[in-house]
């Protein structure tokens, strides 16, 4: 996707960036956008903005205070609908196909949204590493239900090698409702063993300090297969490694992990809402910086 170029110094007032999502003080967005905006000299600040449940009426009074939002957990879908509502509101073709956004521009009373984790994705894997791992890939398991487990499986069958196709099974807590050709139960190892998988994707919280569940994720890394196509991608990250980090490291298996993931889609954020492309290694350094202090 390619973003209008802007200069930094046609930035002249202050610009407001909210982080919205539940339960997510954890966020390191807020670093990084405050590093880039350090870099660009832009008179600029990112907060977080939590809420336990999602108001369409609050929201709309809550997004006119901020130039750009940032969806995430557990809101990248419901944030849809409440632009399906909005008179002047539109968005990309990830967002139309998938009903899932996670960045979204308020600039002149023109509302515009886009999936900046699909953009992220699709780059990864686009790359040789991935590439040549997804030639040999035949099951692909991801975890979760929610919007981004939706968007990776979307990446995947758009970069889908074209002389095969993948299979793809969503492991997920609960199954009422849905489509059980390709689903399984997040806790149906059994299924699992048989089936055997080269990708795991893991789109949930599972394995960090937040929601740990090793015991879960130490019978689901028993169905990866050892074979040229093993890759793990974490979407979940945190400010101590994660399991699927840990686990690939040990077994060296190829890993994507949800630091770089998240740097990624931010970086393409900042280029929707600024039209200027930020260092990727700044980002990394306040991210490093933030986690020292922690660990203090």
């Amino acid at each position: 996707m390619v973003f209008k170029r802007i200069s930094a110094l046609s930035i002249a007032k202050k610009v407001s960036l909210g982080v919205f999502g539940k339960n997510i003080s954890y966020s390191l967005s807020p670093v990084v956008y405050d590093a880039w905006f350090n870099h660009f000299n832009i008179s600029g600040h990112c907060s977080l903005i939590q809420k336990n449940m999602f108001d369409f009426e609050e929201v709309s009074l809550e997004f006119s205070k901020y130039y750009g939002w940032a969806i995430t957990v557990p809101y990248k879908e419901k944030i849809v609908e409440w632009l399906k509502t909005h008179p002047s509101a539109s968005w990309d073709s990830w967002v139309e196909e998938l009903g899932v956004a996670n960045i979204i521009k308020n600039k002149e009373d023109c509302v515009v949204a886009t999936n900046t984790d699909a953009l992220a994705l699709g780059f990864f894997l686009s790359q040789n590493d991935f590439t040549e791992k997804l030639k040999f890939s035949k099951n692909v398991l991801i975890l979760g239900g929610g919007g981004v487990a939706k968007t990776s499986e979307a990446v995947l069958k758009r970069i889908m090698p074209e002389q095969r196709s993948f299979n793809i099974y969503m492991a997920q807590r609960n199954l009422v409702g849905k489509d059980c050709k390709n689903n399984i139960s997040l806790y149906d190892f059994k299924t699992m063993e048989k089936i055997g998988f080269d990708v795991i994707i893991n789109a949930t919280p599972m394995g960090t300090s937040r929601n740990e569940e090793h015991h879960v994720l130490t019978e689901i890394s028993a169905v990866l297969k050892q074979n040229k196509g093993s890759l793990v991608i974490d979407w979940a990250y945190d400010v101590t490694p994660t399991f699927w980090d840990c686990w690939t490291k040990q077994e060296d298996v190829l890993f994507l992990g949800g630091t770089d993931l998240l740097i990624q889609q931010a970086a393409f954020a900042f280029e929707f809402w600024f039209g200027l492309v930020p260092p990727l290694f700044l980002a990394k350094q306040a991210i490093e910086s933030a986690i020292s202090k922690t660990e203090v």
